[in-house]
């Protein structure tokens, strides 16, 4: 699966998976931001059973102001 993850907020920020079973590098967090204009295209192979799965942005200090 590829998600292209399009920032078109005029401040940095990332996204965060819940449930999925993924590798690190695909999992977003505080470490991998997304500058505005910029584009995030992770991608990796989902093989787990159905699940209720949700994502957030997750940027250090303001995860709150953008959720």
């Amino acid at each position: 699966m590829r998600i292209n993850v399009g920032n078109e907020l005029d401040e940095a920020s990332t996204v965060h998976w819940h449930g999925l079973s993924l590798p690190a590098e695909m999992d977003g967090g505080p470490h991998q931001m997304v500058e505005p204009g910029a584009t995030w295209s992770p991608n990796f192979t989902i093989d787990q059973p159905a699940a209720t799965l949700w994502y957030h942005p997750h940027p250090d200090g303001t995860t709150e102001h953008q959720v």
